[in-house]
């Protein structure tokens, strides 16, 4: 049998996945011919070169299935948009049975915010890992201004931020006040 999560960064790796050494080399690549004003250049050299000497097959990625989350149309949050967190019930059905959306899980200590109203502190698209290390990517999830772990459940003093899915999310229309917390 499966042992209980003790904390949402454990299902980090399984709701993310890898930035392979290559793409952060090609970032510091990229950021080094910018600097430089060579990316125009090189933009016009490799658009040749792929109409010219790439087969079209290797030009079109296969597409991975999806589950029916990633499906819908994701909300792109921003920072400092007002948000209503879904409740238990409508959560409920954006998970897996191993109480997870796409590899994240929803914790127990994330039902009190359940229906209430919050902003979005920030998006969440890279994350460092502490446990194995390596630089992760992480899909429609974001952070909510005070939606944090108080680790009661686990004698945990972290304080940390809850990782939210936008499928369990609700976004507000400007104008209307958030609910206290």
């Amino acid at each position: 049998m499966n042992e209980p999560l003790r904390c949402q960064t454990d299902t980090v790796f399984a709701g993310s996945y890898p930035v392979s050494w290559l793409s952060i080399n090609f970032r510091k690549l990229k950021w080094w011919l910018a600097n430089r004003g060579l990316i125009p250049t090189l933009q016009k050299m490799f658009s040749l070169a792929k109409r010219t000497l790439v087969p079209g097959f290797l030009l079109h990625r296969p597409t991975k299935p999806q589950t029916a989350y990633l499906q819908q149309v994701p909300l792109n949050l921003q920072p400092g948009e007002l948000i209503e967190v879904k409740s238990e019930q409508e959560i409920a059905e954006s998970l897996a049975a191993d109480k997870t959306t796409c590899g994240l899980a929803f914790m127990d200590p994330m039902r009190s915010y359940c229906g209430k109203r919050m902003r979005v502190y920030k998006r969440v698209n890279h994350i460092l890992c502490e446990f194995g290390g390596g630089e992760r990517k992480l899909k429609h999830t974001v952070l909510l201004e005070g939606a944090i772990c108080d680790g009661r459940e686990q004698a945990c003093d972290r304080s940390c931020f809850f990782f939210w899915r936008e499928a369990w999310l609700r976004r507000i229309p400007e104008g209307t006040q958030p609910s206290s917390q």
